[in-house]
């Protein structure tokens, strides 16, 4: 009986680890394209990393919150819950997105704040604030993917993921190093390669999901009690999110005071993978 309870549990769980898995890999790939442009194109990689993620980890739990509240709603045939969870989860995902935006883009002031190299920050700046532009598109590939994994349908994301990596890697060395006839960019190619896989993501998931749209009733007019209720359901696990992969990013901006710290970024790599499985 034990056994086939595990079974059934991991038939659930494998498929979303391999999505978060993948969605990590992203950065992965940034990182490791950067190597090939030497140790401070490394660091500085890193550090914007690990400034990204801690502002997009808020969203991507809220996104992960609303995901038992689709599932939930998808099982009782209840198509109104799950259009209002949408439709609200869309709203507090919009309203995030400013605070992220400010994040990335006060990112240098904030680095040379917590005491990190100059000579790191000012890259790491410029590359956070081209990775502005990619926010819209990996909020809404979130929110898709919560929508999409509360009905069980996760095959198609671990498709997306996949594709998605193989995208952002190619687009890295070529807008790197001016491949493919694309313009040679070096550090902020990797950026721009982040945008665009964003983009694509997003627009992926769209196809995919516009045919649940159509069969999904009008939430109707907008409600602050129900939006209250989504937020109060959703946001905390996105603050736990960051709360515990932020103690991490912590000790990797300490070791960022060191220009050695690219060889740090590797630590972050795995107990992002260790987080990645856990949650």
């Amino acid at each position: 009986m034990l056994r086939k309870e595990v079974y059934s549990l991991f038939q659930l769980a494998w498929p979303i680890v391999l999505v978060q898995i993948g969605i990590m890999s992203l950065g992965v790939v940034d990182t490791i394209a950067a190597g090939s442009l030497g140790a401070h194109a490394t660091a500085a990689v890193g550090l914007a990393q690990a400034w990204r993620i801690a502002a997009l980890i808020i969203a991507q739990g809220v996104a992960a919150g609303m995901v038992p509240l689709i599932a939930y709603a998808w099982s009782q045939h209840n198509f109104k819950d799950v259009a209002e969870t949408l439709r609200y989860s869309l709203i507090l995902l919009s309203v995030l997105a400013i605070p992220i935006g400010y994040w990335y883009y006060w990112s240098e002031e904030g680095l040379l704040l917590l005491g990190q190299p100059s000579v790191l920050v000012h890259e790491t700046g410029h590359y956070c604030k081209i990775l502005i532009l990619s926010i819209p598109g990996f909020l809404g590939f979130y929110l898709l993917q919560g929508l999409l994994q509360g009905i069980g349908r996760i095959k198609p994301i671990i498709g997306i993921v996949i594709i998605a990596n193989a995208v952002n890697a190619a687009a890295n060395w070529g807008m790197m190093n001016g491949w493919f006839g694309l313009p040679r960019l070096g550090i902020n190619g990797i950026a721009w390669s982040t945008v665009i896989t964003s983009i694509l993501m997003f627009v992926a998931m769209l196809i995919i999901a516009y045919p649940l749209f159509k069969t999904l009733p009008s939430a109707g007019f907008l409600s602050a009690p129900s939006l209250i209720k989504i937020t109060r359901l959703t946001l905390p696990v996105g603050f736990q999110w960051a709360l515990e992969i932020g103690v991490f990013h912590a000790a990797l901006l300490l070791a960022g005071r060191c220009i050695s710290s690219a060889c740090h970024y590797s630590k972050f790599i795995i107990f992002d993978i260790y987080h990645t499985i856990r949650a």
